[in-house]
């Protein structure tokens, strides 16, 4: 009977036992043998790997195709940026001095994308000139690879002039040390202009106390006197700080004898010095001279110049600095497309005559290579009576006959301390071009003209 209880006891405890299968859950929750954690710790690190990979290729993506913009030079057209942006990055520039050593690779890169970019943004873009424009855009991947692989600063410096040399613009060149030294002693004076503030930067003073010319020639005036009636003024540059002594240089000729003609001889003279023609004309003109004229601009070297002749109460030039919509001018305009413009402001020119020379013929010798503001010299005095000749080899017109009312403005590649002349303005009517009176072809200037004078 004991053993019947037995019996019992063990089936109900039998029954009293559960069977649960485990499920993949709990199979999951139990925990990881050593080799199985080694390897899910190889499986994550893999995993983080391709996806650091990943990650790494958007980014690099990302900055490829933002600095492809903001590298890019787009055709000529309306110009799709902020004056404001520009000057900041300029303003931002670290600057080292270059005394006694040469240039970089990176600054003469640095330099050389802010010649590009000031040229695309700034060059007044014409139906006559577009095709040199659109040749110095297309250049850049070229003239950039020359000057990385530069090797010395004198091989980068005729780089930048080979670049300049595309637009064949005679008012746009890098600026010799005689007109660095020209300028910067008449406008030193005048500290809070923006050009004095371009001249007297210190890496353009230490880069053109250390340059030396090329062409070593006297570039003063000089006045000849071959036969008593006749008196020929040599002008090879204009200098407007020396305008005073070679008026008196002048008068102290007419002075001594009985000069009836007076020959100004502007052979190879390119300068851009407008203070000096403004104030050394005013005593050879029969009346007072007025001139007028609006101009179109699509960049801030221009404004910059406008703010110039707005501050200074003592120019002859005067402006509002209205900076009128281009894209709102109602005239018919035939020589550029106004989409390639922002504004237009209007320039008004006045220079009052002066009685210290008695009226006597005047005369004016160019050569094929007189242009800028040589020109104008020439273009005034005809206005005013004066017989003008030219003496080349070709009578065909050519760009350096184009009467220009301004002066370039200035851009300075702050690496370098060099300084290009840039033309920046257009007007909305067709070039103004000196019509000569007399075109000569004389190994002997002197001696035609002298027949030409009696």
């Amino acid at each position: 009977m004991r053993n019947n209880k037995k019996r019992s006891d063990r089936r109900k405890k039998k029954s009293e036992i559960r069977i649960v299968k485990s499920s993949k859950k709990d199979r999951q929750r139990r925990p990881l043998t050593r080799k199985q954690r080694l390897r899910r710790k190889r499986i994550i690190r893999r995993r983080r790997r391709i996806l650091g990979l990943i990650l790494l290729a958007l980014i690099f993506a990302l900055v490829s195709l933002i600095f492809g913009k903001l590298n890019s030079y787009k055709s000529p057209g309306y110009p799709s940026f902020r004056d404001e942006v520009l000057e900041g990055l300029t303003e931002n520039i670290f600057v080292g001095n270059t005394d006694g050593r040469s240039l970089s690779s990176a600054e003469k890169l640095a330099d050389f994308d802010k010649l590009y970019e000031s040229i695309i943004r700034n060059y007044p873009v014409s139906k006559s000139n577009r095709g040199q424009f659109e040749e110095f855009a297309k250049a850049h991947d070229s003239l950039r690879k020359k000057v990385k692989n530069s090797k010395t600063d004198q091989e980068y410096f005729d780089i930048i002039k080979e670049s300049l040399a595309i637009l064949e613009d005679p008012k746009t060149f890098v600026i010799d040390k005689d007109t660095y030294n020209n300028l910067f002693n008449y406008y030193k004076n005048n500290k809070d202009s923006n050009i004095a503030k371009i001249l007297g930067n210190d890496q353009a003073v230490d880069r053109y106390k250390r340059m030396i010319n090329k062409e070593n020639f006297n570039r003063d005036m000089i006045v000849d006197n071959p036969k008593p009636s006749t008196l020929i003024v040599r002008l090879p540059d204009f200098n407007a700080k020396k305008a005073d002594t070679d008026l008196d240089l002048i008068a102290e000729k007419l002075q001594k004898g009985s000069v009836e003609s007076i020959v100004f001889d502007l052979s190879n003279n390119t300068s851009i010095d407008s203070s000096y023609v403004n104030e050394f004309v005013t005593y050879f003109l029969d009346k007072d001279y007025e001139e007028k004229d609006i101009f179109f601009y699509r960049g801030s070297l221009f404004e910059e110049k406008l703010s110039d002749i707005k501050a200074n109460d003592q120019s002859p030039y005067t402006t509002g600095k209205v900076k009128n919509l281009a894209a709102k001018y109602n005239k018919e305009v035939n020589n550029f497309d106004l989409e390639d413009y922002l504004y237009y402001d209007q320039i008004e020119l006045k220079l009052k005559k002066k009685d210290d020379f008695k009226k006597r013929k005047i005369f004016v010798l160019t050569n094929e290579n007189t242009a800028n503001q040589a020109i104008r010299f020439a273009a005034i005095l005809k206005e005013n009576g004066a017989y003008t000749v030219k003496n080349a080899l070709s009578a065909d017109k050519t760009p350096n006959d184009r009467v220009e009312l301004l002066s370039p403005d200035l851009l300075l590649l702050d690496h370098s301390g060099l300084i290009l002349a840039i033309n920046t303005e257009i007007r909305p009517s067709e070039d103004k071009i000196l019509e000569y009176d007399q075109r000569i072809n004389s190994e002997n200037p002197d001696k035609a003209v002298l027949e030409i004078v009696k």
